[in-house]
């Protein structure tokens, strides 16, 4: 990732507190864990999105059921779910005192839209009309012609297909806007922007340095600006010591608590500490399993509820479906039967199926995969009667080279998380035919039908229930085995209140106070 140089730059050691040009400490301090990227259509990481929460609001948030409600929209309609009109509230500036207006959305998503630009966040425009004229080295387009400000207060989006979930998607740091100080011309950024970005939420950029640490202060003319007079986002090498420094009353805010710590963390924090559900689902692809009862038998075989408690206590569940409690629509126990801990069954189903004596689980050497991987090939072993070995990869490129090239890859190892909280973003880029990460090559007539008729549902609700019906199909065949859902510890000092996780798992800046 680019490091980040604010240009007001207050330079800080990390771990010590940043100060504003006054010299007065930050009100309250968060911990991150590396430097961030500013610019929201380049930000992928979780510790960019903490910054960017504090320093953008996004077009809509998210109610406790994870339905999107208005935030700098006003409302977002669409009479045939294909073409959108984004109406954006009233009162919102930038911190340089521009005006928001929808030709700064529209702007800031075609340059992040443009191929050349090499945008992380641009496969998020690709359902907008225009947007393949807009891909590879020399594309014809330069805008998106799905696009457009019908007037200063109205976006128009044109998809190219029906989606009933677009507002869901609007959340996500990909559709923010950026003012007219960010260009040097049309499509060009202006130098030094990215590194210095201005934004329209409830704090701005106060300075620091993004190796060490970023300070933002409350922008006051925002709609509802911030509860503190500042926030330092302070950059800590290492999970453990931010959590020493959280123990010791030298931080406010550590939403990454390290693993070998929550055994003792409830008990030493009390009511300053929480367990909140992410949106991580770890599952096990089963490209070498021709058979759907193979598949079956090996996540029976397999016990999801001993392998957290060994090797991922407090920060990890159990899961028996394909998408997380986090997601509208989720259902506890889609899978029923063949994700339940049933190790008789599982060997009489592979022996009908006619499955492979050996298996191997791939994953990647990093990561701390090695442990549970040996444990659950050991389960497998000994419920199956295989052979199972464990097969570690460099890269996850390198893994999936092996699987695309149809080496005997019996099973690997996969993380996934939402982009934004809807079925629709884990089913369709993992289990249709044209999916983006349908790496195990699945293929099923069912999938893809049900996902079209989602695609031109009359509602949301209507595509839940068909997405509903696609889950079904997926524990029918199996083309993965769901493990684990991830969870994110979070601890707190007693200074300050209001300590919660938005759905992209960082802190909502918006509710955060002092006592």
């Amino acid at each position: 990732m680019r490091v980040v140089h604010a240009v007001v730059a207050v330079l800080a050691l990390g771990g010590c507190a940043l100060t504003g040009p006054g010299g007065d400490p930050a009100d309250v301090s968060v911990a991150i864990g590396g430097p961030a990227e500013l610019l929201p259509s380049a930000a992928g990481d979780r510790d960019s999105a903490q910054v960017l929460a504090a320093l953008f609001t996004p077009l809509v948030r998210y109610d406790d059921q994870r339905r999107p409600v208005p935030a700098a929209a006003s409302a977002v309609t669409s009479k045939d779910n294909r073409t959108w009109r984004i109406t954006l509230a009233d009162g919102y500036t930038f911190h340089d005192g521009s005006p928001v207006t929808a030709a700064d959305y529209v702007t800031a998503w075609n340059y992040a839209a443009y191929g050349p630009n090499r945008q992380r966040n641009a496969y998020l425009l690709d359902r907008v009309q225009g947007f393949a004229d807009m891909q590879g080295d020399a594309p014809p387009a330069t805008t998106l012609y799905g696009l457009k400000a019908a007037d200063e207060r109205t976006v128009e989006v044109r998809l190219a297909l029906p989606f009933p979930d677009f507002p869901a998607m609007l959340g996500h740091p990909a559709f923010l806007p950026l003012p007219a100080a960010a260009w040097e011309s049309p499509g060009r950024l202006r130098p030094g922007f990215a590194g210095a970005v201005v934004g329209q939420g409830p704090y701005r950029l106060a300075g620091g340095d993004g190796d060490d640490g970023l300070r933002v202060e409350r922008y006051d003319a925002h709609p509802a600006p911030g509860r503190v007079g500042s926030i330092e986002f302070r950059v800590y090498p290492s999970s453990g010591r931010a959590y020493r420094d959280l123990l010791d009353g030298d931080l406010d805010v550590d939403a990454a608590l390290p693993p070998g710590e929550l055994a003792g963390a409830a008990e030493r924090l009390g009511d300053r500490y929480a367990v909140v559900p992410t949106s991580t689902m770890t599952f096990l692809a089963a490209p070498g399993l021709a058979d759907p009862r193979a598949r079956q038998a090996v996540s029976m075989a397999l016990d999801r509820d001993a392998l957290v408690a060994a090797h991922a206590p407090g920060s990890e569940q159990p899961a028996r479906s394909f998408v997380p409690p986090l997601v509208p629509g989720h259902r506890a126990d889609a899978c029923g039967a063949p994700c339940r801990h049933d190790p008789g069954a599982a060997r009489a189903l592979y022996a009908a199926a006619n499955g492979p004596a050996e298996l191997t689980v791939a994953h990647t050497a990093d990561g701390g995969h090695a442990d549970w991987v040996t444990a659950a090939c050991a389960q497998l072993t000994a419920a199956l009667a295989v052979t199972c070995t464990p097969a570690p990869y460099d890269t996850l490129d390198a893994l999936l080279d092996e699987v695309r090239r149809g080496a005997p890859v019996s099973l690997f190892r996969m993380s996934w998380s939402m982009d934004y909280p809807s079925m629709e973003s884990y089913l369709t880029p993992l289990f249709t035919a044209a999916g983006s990460s349908n790496y195990g090559g699945y293929q099923s007539g069912d999938v893809d039908t049900l996902a079209q008729k989602a695609t031109t549902a009359r509602n949301a609700a209507t595509a839940t229930a068909l997405h509903q019906q696609i889950e079904d199909v997926l524990v029918r065949d199996m083309p993965a085995i769901p493990l684990r859902w991830g969870q994110r510890a979070v601890g707190h000092s007693e200074r300050v209140t209001g300590v919660t996780l938005d759905v992209y798992e960082v802190v909502d800046v918006t509710r955060l106070e002092l006592r």
